[in-house]
Order: structure tokens, then sequence, then C-alpha cells
């Protein structure tokens, strides 16, 4: 109503600035005339919505390359070196030029020699038990880690051709190692027989060599069951061993005796 009113001044304003040559002024939009009567509209729910900031969402992929690392090359062994690291090896598998040691199998003819203590250099090693058989060269040489030199003195307690045989087998799977065959000295009638297998087979096999351990086992360098040595014959067999292996004429082969106790005298 009051608007009603107020544009009726307005027309009358008009009329009379008119009357005096003055123009009347633009007339106000409803709005800017009365603020009051203007119901401002609601904001629109587009622009009420405040949008956060957008972050990129973290990934779990691992960063790609073009490239694949090369295993290091190993360096090669030194086997003069004293800190040279000596490769595991199996049978028919040892490195050329690198020398393990000494590898004594046997009966109890050899398992004297270890328990007297005699030793043909770094690496000398023993596998002996009481009443071996010939037969058990196979297996034994396939469970040992073979060294460069193995020495082998089986056929005490008896002696058949499936022996021979098997140890030609076995010489043939370790044609890269030295090897040494210790004869038989027991009085028994396999004697011969093994003795002669063993000279063949050194005399066929290049890497092979004989200790004629018969040839020097007299009677007074054995007990008295006639084949188990004396402290003089075990001295007289490993020598001989020992001459095999390449061993120096002097080569101390024995740790040195211990120094005698003097008792104190008070």
């Amino acid at each position: 109503m009051k608007g009603v009113w107020f544009r009726a001044l307005w027309v009358v304003c008009a009329l009379v600035l008119a009357s005096c040559g003055v123009d009347a002024p633009i007339p106000f939009s409803a709005a800017e005339a009365s603020p009051a009567e203007v119901t401002p509209a609601p904001p629109s729910p587009a622009a009420a919505t405040t949008t956060p900031p957008t972050t990129e969402a973290p990934t779990s992929e691992a960063p790609t390359t073009d490239w694949v690392a090369e295993p290091a090359e190993s360096a090669p062994v030194d086997p003069t070196s004293s800190t040279a690291v000596i490769p595991s090896t199996t049978v028919g598998s040892i490195p050329p030029g690198v020398d393990r040691g000494v590898l004594l199998v046997g009966d109890s003819i050899l398992e004297g020699l270890a328990n007297l203590g005699y030793n043909f250099g770094p690496g000398t090693a023993y596998d002996t038990e009481v009443a071996r058989s010939a037969l058990t060269i196979p297996s034994l040489l396939e469970s040992a880690d073979v060294p460069s030199t193995l020495v082998m003195h089986l056929g005490t307690n008896g002696w058949w051709p499936t022996a021979a045989e098997t140890l030609e087998r076995s010489i043939a799977d370790l044609s890269d190692r030295r090897i040494v065959l210790v004869n038989l000295r027991v009085d028994r009638t396999y004697e011969a027989l093994a003795n002669e297998d063993l000279r063949r087979i050194a005399a066929e096999n290049e890497n092979v060599e004989l200790v004629d351990w018969n040839a020097v086992a007299r009677p007074e360098v054995l007990r008295s069951d006639g084949f188990h040595p004396t402290l003089q014959g075990y001295e007289i067999l490993a020598r001989l061993i020992a001459d095999a292996i390449g061993l120096e004429p002097d080569a101390h082969l024995l740790p040195p005796a211990p120094e005698p106790i003097v008792p104190l005298v008070f």
C-alpha cells in the first residue's frame, strides 16, 4: 500500500516538474525503491556447496624400470692363496689345480694310522672302520666329499670278483683324482687274488698308483695276528703312502712328541 502512495506522489512531482520544463528522473525498480519488499532468493544448492580441494590419490604401484640387474661375475679362485675359498665339490667335479688334501679310506689297518696321528698334509682326513668290507667302496665314495688325493686299503676282511668290479667302476668316476691303492698282507686264501686285481687296476689307470705293502710287511713288523702292523710297521706303511702321494722324504708325518715331564725335587 505504501508503494502505491509512493508512485502517486512521484507522478504528481513529475507533472509539476514537466510544467517547469524539467525532465522527470527515471523511476527506480521495485527492488531498489523498497528493499524491504524484496524477498531474497534462496541460494542455489550448487552455489551453497563448497567443493573441497582435490588431491591426487597415492598409488601403491612401485616405479617401473626398464633395466635388470646383472649378477656380479665370480672372481676365479686362486689355488695358491692361503685364504682361497674352495668351493664344495662332488665326486668327479673337483676344480683342476685345487688341492683339497688327502682322504684315507679303509678298515682297521688304516684306522691304526689315524689313531697314531699320522698326517699327510693339510686337509688329511680318515674314513675307517673295523671289519669294513671291500664291497662298501661305492657307497663310501658316493657319500664322501672326495678330495684330490684318495688312499684306499680294503680287502683285509675278504675279496671277491665283485669287489674288483665295484672298485673299477668307482675309479672310473674319479678319473680327475690321484688314487693310491694299498695292497694286502693277510694270511688268507684270497690274498693273491686281491693283490693281482689291485695290481691290474693300477696298471690300467694312469691316475692310480699301487703301494706294495705286501712286499715289505715282514713278520717282524706285524703283530701276532699276522696282518696288523706294529709301531715300526705303521711307520713303514706311512712312509710308503707319503712317497706315493709325492711328499718330501723328510716330511714329518707325526706330530712332535710332547716334552717329557721332569718331576720337581724339593
